[in-house]
């Protein structure tokens, strides 16, 4: 700068000094003086400043120290640069260096000097810009790369410093990539040109790459991979960095769905199943799926009973005699036969070992029995008494069917109507056993659907609905019927009793009819006559319709809305717009 030139050199001295750290300290940095390539002097505000005066540019010229201001206020003490930032040197006037003139117009003399004693600032960011964080770490999935950056206000940034995991303090040059899995501690600080320290910055994190592991338990009835209804399956997992996130299942290839509470096994239907079931932690590391197969048992075994002994019939009914033995059997296609237990009090029930005689108690009160799989389902039969002590029928008859409809039904001659919202329901009874469940099948399919609740059927159509009734051992009744549902509304028709006279100019153009003319309306519906149709004239309240509309006023435009509803309250509208000549 030619104002060094000018006024010769000034030479600042400045003390400072360095000790050495260890690992986890941080350094120790001399605090210095920096001049820039251009010149600027920046000064740790820290540092004392002494002025002297040279007539000599060269290093080591003779020079005078100036030890006190013109009132003698820092006789032999060191000056402080009292501003953060400029601090300036002067003097009054700048002058010729040839003549010692004064230069005009006239300026003062400023020597520049930046002094600076606030640290840089530096940031941490990493390659995951939206990690996990739990218990004030940080969780990241895989690898993950460190950026430090750092500003300083002043005197700009000398270095950044960083170590991990205890490490020594190095300078940072590139970015900082970490791979293995496990818990780190960062800790890093900035240090500018005048050996102003950061204050030291940590953080806390950890590389997760590890997937969880889950398990799979059956709670309940279990017999090798077979299970009852009744059965629970219990799902858990494991994680040991950033924790369970949640676990997911599939069954049978169906919606991947969130893990809550153990698994009923009353929703699936009997047969062969397949669960697929693996966990996230919770930055997203996925389990490798694991599977598990097994078969869903709903059937309690086949029962069996025979009479060993006399037999004979009387007056329609079966009868045995004192000396005849029950013989019970049991056969279960899938889990296998448990046991077989009975009782002739319906109360003390002893294992069947081998076929056992008629006894008092028996012949009051009947013998019941059941038998029991590996899986816990129970089939039960019962011998019923007639009241002089005779055997009964044994029950062979199902359930007595019958239906009824809940909603809108319209019957014309051999032909039952209904509408998608109608809904079915299904009823059957039995004296015996009792009824076990319904089912039904449309249109011949020979799948049958157990029935639970009334049900409708929402596409228009022609069906035959057979249906089953099951009592508690086993027997069937079956039943059918037909209906046509009606999802149809009627279709409505617009009709004048004479042509229009033209139309309308602009946009919509309406037809143009004389006063006198009558509106006809009408519906049309393929299966069912309409129930009534009403129609409002611009808007107004609706009204039945009964005849011809007519009366329209010279030059009016009207706009006529319909309404028109079948016997199952099926629905549709529709308008119509027009003008009468004037």
């Amino acid at each position: 700068m030619n104002w060094k030139r000018t006024l010769g050199s000034l030479v600042f001295f400045a003390l400072g000094f360095s000790l050495s750290a260890m690992a986890q300290e941080v350094p120790e940095h001399e605090k210095k003086v920096f001049t820039d390539d251009d010149g600027t002097v920046y000064w740790n505000k820290a540092l004392p400043v002494y002025i002297r005066l040279a007539t000599e540019p060269e290093d080591g010229a003779p020079s005078e120290l100036l030890k006190e201001d013109t009132e003698g206020n820092y006789v032999d003490y060191p000056y402080y640069f009292d501003t953060e930032g400029p601090n300036y040197i002067r003097t009054n006037w700048a002058v010729n260096p040839e003549t010692g003139e004064w230069l005009y117009p006239r300026r003062e003399v400023l020597w520049e000097v930046q002094a600076d004693g606030l640290p840089p600032s530096s940031t941490i960011r990493f390659s995951d810009a939206r990690p996990f964080r739990k218990d004030g770490k940080l969780y990241f999935r895989g690898e993950v790369t460190i950026t430090l950056t750092s500003k300083d206000g002043i005197s700009g940034v000398d270095k950044i410093y960083y170590s991990i995991n205890g490490a020594p303090y190095q300078a940072y040059e590139n970015p900082i990539e970490l791979t293995e899995s496990k818990d780190y501690t960062l800790k890093v600080y900035g240090l500018d040109r005048v050996g102003n320290v950061e204050q030291l910055q940590e953080r806390n994190f950890v590389i997760d790459k590890e997937s969880p592991q889950s398990r799979l338990e059956m709670q309940g009835d279990k017999y090798e991979n077979v299970v009852s209804g009744r059965t629970m399956i219990k799902l858990s997992s494991t994680d040991d960095l950033s924790g369970i996130g949640r676990i997911i299942f599939q069954i049978d290839g169906g919606p991947e769905t969130t893990y809550r509470v153990p698994l009923a096994m009353n929703g699936l239907a009997q047969g062969e199943h397949t669960i697929a079931y693996w966990a996230e932690d919770m930055v997203k590391n996925e389990e490798e799926h694991q599977t598990y197969s097994f078969y869903v048992d709903r059937d309690g075994p086949l029962v069996t009973q025979e009479i060993l002994g006399d037999v004979y019939v009387r007056n329609g009914v079966e009868y045995v005699s004192g000396r005849a033995q029950v013989k019970l059997a049991a056969f279960d296609n899938k889990a296998g036969l448990e046991a077989i237990y009975y009782s002739t009090d319906n109360e003390n029930y002893q294992k069947y070992e081998k076929p056992f005689y008629l006894n008092a108690e028996a012949q009051q009160n009947g013998i019941s029995f059941y038998a029991v799989d590996k899986v816990n389902n129970r089939t039960s039969t019962t011998f019923k008494q007639s009241q002089d002590g005779s055997f009964a029928n044994i029950d062979l008859a199902g359930p007595t069917l019958s239906q009824t409809f809940q909603g809108p039904v319209f019957r014309a001659r051999d032909t039952v109507f209904i509408s998608p919202a109608t809904k079915i329901i299904l009823r059957g009874t039995d004296p015996a056993s009792g009824v076990d469940y319904l089912a039904y099948s449309l249109n011949g399919a020979d799948q049958e659907t157990r029935y639970g609740t009334p049900f409708s059927l929402d596409q228009q159509g022609q069906y035959d609905v057979a249906y089953f009734g099951y009592d508690a051992v086993g027997n069937r009744n079956r039943s059918e019927f037909a209906v046509f549902v009606d999802a149809t509304a009627p279709e409505i028709t617009f009709s004048f009793d004479g042509p229009a006279q033209g139309t309308t100019e602009g946009s919509p153009s309406l037809p143009i009819y004389p006063s006198y003319v009558n509106l006809f309306l009408s519906a049309q519906d393929d299966r069912l006559a309409h129930q009534n149709i009403t129609y409002s004239i611009n808007g107004a309240s609706a009204r039945k319709y009964t005849g011809p509309i007519s009366g329209f006023g010279v030059g009016k435009t009207y706009e006529i809305t319909v309404s028109v509803e079948d016997k199952l309250g099926n629905k549709s509208e529709g308008s119509v717009s027009f003008s009468i000549a004037e």
